[in-house]
């Protein structure tokens, strides 16, 4: 973790290229930290979660590892927000359609978001069944630290993205809930309430539907809020209320191994992106 703060947010580079490559390595190291942890505890990143002390052990480890890549890729979400705004300006200026240049972004870009996409649903996903299979997880409130952070790129990836909202809808409900389960103090308080405002906000621009309140995940697409003159949001209860049970049934997180490690042969052997016709310079190391 302190190797990906240093060569991916302290360093400053004039391309994206060095940071492509040091998240690669740093994604081959956790590929042998997943091998050693399967060595001595017998359990990988993506098992099921155990009980007792063991799986105590197993949550921390994982949450961990998924944190790691989050923290490693999650530049690469906030680099193709920025390209996509500035696509958007150029298709304006040009009388263009937007759907029509998404596939303008670099494929080695779109992967490297997928992994930190994984990450953090993984992360939801895993500390979300192990606070159930396991209830001294629920003790360890910096989880909520973790799923926090995961909560907080999908919905990044929602706001440049807006029609994936519905992909990423049962995953942060499922992390919401999964707070409500943790020990209450801080940073649990803390990290529903930014979360609550976050989601306050998308649902009175009434462009996403309100995931705040307790229904399950089929019954809320669609759902749409209304905003009172006060600003207030209608027709849920928010996140302080009820949480109602984790959604177990929900689709599997895709498996960080899987979808890391595939995609890195992509990521390491992509040529740099191609955007001559856009004037911009991002300095990586403000994301």
């Amino acid at each position: 973790m302190s190797r990906s703060a240093k060569s991916i947010y302290l360093n400053t580079h004039d391309s994206f290229l060095p940071v492509r490559d040091a998240a690669a390595a740093i994604c081959r190291d956790l590929a042998e930290f997943q091998s050693l942890m399967q060595h001595n505890l017998g359990v990988s990143v993506d098992s099921d979660p155990l009980s007792q002390e063991k799986g105590v052990c197993q949550t921390i480890l994982t949450s961990l590892y998924s944190h790691t890549l989050l923290l490693t890729y999650r530049p690469f979400i906030i680099l193709r927000a920025k390209l996509r705004k500035l696509v958007v300006e150029s298709c304006n200026r040009n009388g263009k359609s937007f759907q029509g240049e998404r596939s303008r972004m670099p494929t080695w870009l779109n992967e490297a978001c997928d992994i930190a996409i994984a990450a953090a649903r993984d992360a939801i996903h895993h500390i979300s069944r192990a606070s159930v299979i396991n209830p001294p997880v629920q003790e360890l409130r910096y989880h909520g630290f973790f799923i926090g952070s995961s909560i907080f790129v999908l919905i990044c990836d929602a706001l440049q993205d807006p029609p994936i909202i519905s992909v990423h809808q049962p995953w942060i409900r499922m992390g919401i809930q999964c707070l409500h389960l943790m020990r209450e103090g801080e940073p649990i308080t803390s990290t529903l309430h930014a979360i609550d405002l976050a989601l306050k906000k998308l649902a009175q621009r009434q462009m996403y539907p309100d995931m705040r309140a307790g229904e399950s995940p089929e019954s809320s697409v669609g759902m749409s809020s209304e905003t009172g003159d006060d600003g207030t949001v209608s027709g849920n209860e928010g996140i302080d209320g009820s949480p109602g049970s984790i959604f177990l049934n929900d689709p599997p997180a895709p498996s960080l191994v899987t979808a890391a490690h595939s995609t890195l042969r992509n990521i390491g052997g992509s040529g740099p992106m191609d955007f001559s016709d856009l004037q911009w310079r991002i300095d990586p190391s403000m994301v």
